[in-house]
């Protein structure tokens, strides 16, 4: 496929270079003037002009100057974005909004220090509307392709267990996802997590509590069936545990892959909490788009809500 260039007038050509070089992983490709950059990115080329430099940064015949800004964007695809996003606010990078949920995936609008536009895109599936991305890499990909069904059933399960492995903040005192390996019990502590409630019975389970303790996470575990929806004592047995913690506790809760129990789970202690199931479905959903909850479950969560 040829190049693609997009062109961008930015205020600091300096501070657009660091920007996306360092941020968003472009490769400084020519910078022969302070006025213009040229940066790449796979099949992408990024065009920086200053407004006054070179002809693209003129005024037109009617005195109308080049500026940066606008809502017209390039996209790029991420495998992980609540964690590409927490990166970037921790560099400093401004945000035009909060991820929001459409029908292919999750989104969010980042600004460069000039105040352009960039889109962060995480597709449901890996390769939806034909991008690919690898999930282990976690990294942002601007080419496009043409992918079979085989390959497009592959990524969908590439993409799901990419998912398994996030951690996803559903509110300040709540999280949900997959189980994570010993060697990551660190991503537990650097999310900020006290707590947690694992939901996988005996012949799942692979915990190594000797490490949660090193890094003073409790964990209480309250097998679920797979498939199958908790019971009032099991929840009830959760709320009287957290209740009893000296501090308020931040909760991971995990089943295996986190898309069924955990959901369901997490959604409970939301309703025992006095949101709506319907609310609290769709509050756990916008983070994590891909749970599975069943009829089972949902009528579980109804009978909650019913008695809470």
């Amino acid at each position: 496929m040829d190049k693609v260039s997009i062109r961008y007038i930015v205020n600091d050509v300096d501070a657009a270079i660091k920007f996306y070089s360092e941020l968003l992983g472009f490769k400084l490709e020519m910078h022969p003037s302070p006025g213009f950059a040229m940066l790449s990115k796979g099949n992408l080329q990024l065009l920086l002009n200053k407004p006054g430099a070179g002809g693209a940064g003129q005024p037109i015949g009617d005195g109308r100057a080049p500026t940066p800004g606008g809502w017209n964007r390039f996209q790029l695809v991420f495998a992980d974005l609540a964690t590409a996003v927490d990166k970037l606010r921790s560099a400093g990078c401004r945000f035009r909004n909060e991820i929001v949920v459409g029908n292919g995936g999750k989104q969010i609008l980042a600004e460069d220090p000039s105040g352009n536009c960039i889109e962060l895109f995480e597709p449901f599936c890996a390769e939806a509307e034909g991008r690919r991305k690898t999930p282990a890499q976690g990294g942002a990909q601007a080419q496009s392709a043409a992918p079979s069904a085989a390959s497009s059933d592959d990524a969908h399960r590439a993409a799901m267990r990419a998912a398994a492995k996030r951690i996803d903040r559903v509110n300040e005192w709540l999280h949900l996802g997959g189980a994570i390996p010993a060697d990551e019990y660190c991503r537990l502590s650097e999310s900020g997590i006290t707590h947690v409630i694992d939901l996988r019975d005996d012949s799942e389970v692979d915990a190594d509590l000797a490490r949660l303790q090193q890094l003073n996470i409790a964990r209480l575990q309250v097998p679920v069936p797979n498939h199958g929806a908790p019971t009032a004592e099991q929840l009830e047995e959760i709320v009287t545990w957290l209740d009893a913690q000296r501090s308020e506790p931040v909760v991971y809760v995990h089943c295996g892959g986190g898309f069924g129990r955990a959901a369901t789970m997490a959604v409970g202690l939301l309703v025992e909490d006095g949101i709506a199931v319907d609310a609290a479905i769709k509050q756990v959903r916008a983070v994590r788009p891909e749970i599975r909850i069943n009829e089972e479950q949902l009528r579980w969560l109804k009978d909650v809500q019913r008695t809470r």
